[in-house]
């Protein structure tokens, strides 16, 4: 109870808010008031679906404006995932039909060559484990009939969504609770069916060694390299090189999420080429002693560093490497949580085992962050904790700006990191309102990076690899000030990363091919809105004022963030528009995503998003103070079993839901 005291001590109840526009206060109650008068700022959730709403309504009363960072990491989000959503059905969807199809073909010409029982066993567990996917991606996929048992028990385990079960194909433990659709692949069966697609095919692994079944280690390499020899020259008659195909979707989502860090089909195919030379690959791969030896060479490749599941004999996968198809991607915030659980983190008796967002946030250097963790929550007490903590923010802090924006993942991270940084106080007259040095905004920093780190997770959760915890000052007024009143927040490197950020996605989308016309357009718009804000707030940090067109631009914000996240409904004649890659759930911000998983436990750790909060502000305004209104995230944490993954839909529907965060009570009052 003290360190909650300590966190809210100070507040003002009696204080007197002097602004030029009191009867806006009304608004507010005591305890809003008393907030207000404390930190300068204070905000209370609404039941608003979109967050330009609280824009479009302050415009619409002719209320001051405040505009934030939080509805423009809001509009990148909804940017990011509909360019992604948009390539999925239009282009990966067909890459990877046409990928297995010529696969399958290439497999099922080996095994009418093969004559060894071994390598035939290895070629009927690769159709089966190709079929898999097929099977979803194409309702009209006929199974082959000498494997339709393994893949109907197969897909039973994957539509069960159960957890921890042995793989009737692979022969390996895989948590089949991960197959359950969420994120935006809820918004159709086209999405639904990609999404277990997709996720077989980044999760499956063809180890290289199962020390307690050696017979499956040699087997599961087997069939790895008669996959990867397929990466080679085959085109099975399409023209098209599986190569090119594989890479047409690799690519592109390598540099919207991150690269692979397991050994990839051309990772294996190489070392092939190296240990086999000419020889065919159906009579090399038969002699044992020829996967021994591809094992000790294989073993040499780059040990990921999550841990994205567990093998057959429950030690970590990431201790025994091994090929994925179309693996999922190294993400430096799941490397983050995986080195702050069990076993990196508490002991076999006091295991830390399930991590926090606030220490992604702590990582990124918010001190604020670290406070709590060890203040509120006690995080210190795990053995290991604040070393593990204390490493990873020295790894990362050591990143360059050029490292940060390798990829847009880890771009959308440094403006995170950015966002978290406090706003100083320059030497010179400046306009920087006061509440950007209350304590409370701190806590509001945390909530708006908190918030879009989970939309980011929800947005790329099919291919972002998920970490697991291992088993067990006054200015002279003007006469004439213009007749609205804006301000904007003052983080102009936040603004700029953003439209760097846009502008980069936008050039590899196009270098790709796979950007659409309307997203186009506002990928553009979205790059000149965020470079406008980076030079206004720039503008006030220098204590210039704002100017009339600047004013009506801030003023316009709503109808502007409005205009950038809808878009049109489909057209009968042509079907062009959005309605095939959206649905219902996508009316509503309010979003969730699993982040972690705890095997011991059984629970998973949900981040998600709820309706945005009005965010009340004193700003100063050509020489006066004005209370002023805009809108930021609400953010929640809490954990859920394994079996109950939420989806989108199922989060927006839950009533009552769970408290946000203790330390948000600073300036979110209800």
């Amino acid at each position: 109870m003290s360190v909650l005291l300590a966190v809210f001590a100070g507040l003002c109840f009696g204080a007197e808010i002097k602004v030029e526009n009191p009867e806006l206060l009304n608004q507010l109650g005591e305890d809003d008031q008393a907030a207000l008068a404390e930190h300068g700022m204070v905000a209370r959730t609404t039941s608003c679906d979109q967050i330009y709403e609280v824009y479009e309504d302050a415009a619409k009363d002719d209320l001051p404006i405040v505009v934030l960072t939080d509805p423009l990491f809001h509009v990148f989000h909804i940017l990011f995932d509909y360019s992604l959503r948009t390539a999925e059905l239009d282009h990966f969807y067909p890459a990877i039909q046409q990928m297995l199809e010529v696969l399958l073909a290439h497999q099922t010409t080996l095994l009418s060559r093969a004559r060894d029982a071994e390598v035939k066993q290895a070629l009927e567990c690769n159709i089966a484990y190709l079929s898999v996917p097929l099977s979803y991606l194409d309702s009209g996929f006929e199974i082959p009939a000498t494997v339709a048992g393994w893949v109907k028990a197969e897909r039973r385990l994957i539509e069960a969504n159960a957890g921890f079960d042995t793989s009737e194909v692979l022969g390996i433990l895989e948590d089949f609770s991960q197959y359950k659709p969420r994120g935006h692949y809820t918004r159709n069966e086209k999405f639904r069916r990609y999404f277990k697609a997709m996720m077989y095919l980044g999760r499956m692994t063809f180890l290289l060694k199962t020390p307690k079944q050696p017979e499956l280690g040699m087997r599961l390499t087997r069939q790895a390299i008669l996959l990867a020899d397929a990466f080679k020259s085959n085109q099975g008659g399409t023209g098209i090189h599986i190569k090119h195909l594989w890479n047409s979707v690799y690519e592109p989502t390598a540099y919207m999420v991150g690269e692979a860090e397991d050994p990839l089909p051309r990772d294996y195919d190489s070392l092939f080429s190296t240990l086999a030379g000419p020889a065919d690959v159906v009579e090399w791969v038969a002699e044992d002693d020829n996967i021994a030896a591809f094992v000790a060479k294989a073993e040499s490749l780059p040990q990921p560093r999550i841990l994205s599941s567990l093998r057959a004999d429950n030690e970590p996968v990431s201790k025994t490497n091994g090929m994925r198809l179309m693996s999922q991607r190294y993400i430096p915030d799941s490397d983050m949580f995986q080195q702050l659980v069990y076993d990196k983190v508490g002991t076999q008796d006091d295991p830390r085992m399930m991590p926090m967002g606030l220490d992604i946030m702590a990582v990124l250097g918010s001190k604020r962050a670290r406070k709590y963790l060890v203040e509120i929550y006690e995080q210190d007490k795990y053995v290991n904790y604040l070393s593990q903590l204390d490493s990873l923010c020295r790894e990362f802090a050591a990143l360059t700006p050029e490292q940060w924006n390798q990829n847009a993942y880890y771009g959308w991270l440094y403006t995170l990191k950015l966002n978290l940084e406090p706003v100083g106080l320059p030497r010179h007259r400046s306009l920087i309102a006061e509440f950007t040095q209350s304590e409370a905004y701190a806590d509001k920093t945390l909530v708006t990076s908190c918030g879009s780190w989970a939309e980011l997770r929800h947005d790329t959760i099919l291919y972002a690899k998920q970490s697991y915890t291992v088993w067990a000052t006054a200015i002279p007024p003007e006469p004439e000030p213009p007749k609205d009143i804006a301000y904007v927040e003052p983080k102009p490197e936040v603004f700029s990363q953003l439209a760097r950020l846009c502008a980069d996605l936008h050039q590899q989308l196009e270098r790709a091919g796979i950007v659409h016309p309307e997203i186009d357009q506002k990928l553009d718009k979205f790059s000149s809105v965020s470079t406008s804000l980076a030079r206004i707030a720039q503008d006030e940090i220098r204590g210039t004022r704002m100017s009339e067109d600047d004013v009506r631009f801030c003023k316009e914000i709503g109808s502007t963030l409005k205009s950038l996240t809808t878009f049109q409904s489909t057209e009968l004649d042509t079907g062009s528009g959005f309605d095939r890659y959206t649905s219902d759930e996508d009316k509503k911000m309010a979003l969730v995503a699993d982040v972690h998983t705890a095997p011991n436990t059984s629970q998973v750790l949900q981040e998600a998003v709820g309706n945005p909060c009005n965010l009340y502000a004193v700003i100063p305004f050509h020489g006066k103070d004005y209370l002023a209104i805009g809108a930021c995230f609400s953010y929640y944490e809490f954990t859920k079993p394994m079996s109950e993954r939420m989806t989108d839909k199922e989060w927006q529907e839950l009533k009552p839901r769970p408290e946000m965060p203790v330390w948000t009570r600073s300036f979110i009052t209800r």
